[in-house]
């Protein structure tokens, strides 16, 4: 009778270890869409500053004036430099990519 019980207790212990497994598992899986989501959003902003820069460079450089003293702060100068962080971020961007 008592090795009986004793049996049952032990197949319940590993039992509720097997229990505790699917739960880790659960909560890594969980981890990995939390952190797959973050990434996601991390380069979807990334690519949302990345077309700004490039639309803002155009638009300065296309209907901006021409830098001097009375220019602005539309001006075509204004344009390059953001002409210049668009391709800096993009080389940068790509590279932590690969």
């Amino acid at each position: 009778m008592y090795s009986s019980v004793r049996q049952t207790v032990s197949l319940l212990k590993t039992s509720n270890d097997d229990d505790d497994d699917d739960d880790d598992d659960d909560d890594n899986a969980a981890a990995d869409v939390v952190s797959r989501y973050n990434v996601g959003i991390a380069l979807s902003c990334m690519l949302l500053v990345l077309v700004t820069f490039m639309y803002l460079a155009l638009c300065f450089g296309a209907c901006g004036e021409s830098a001097g003293e009375g220019a602005g702060l539309c001006n075509r100068g204004t344009g390059a430099c953001l002409l210049l962080m668009y391709v800096c971020l993009t080389c940068i961007a790509r590279s932590v990519a690969m």
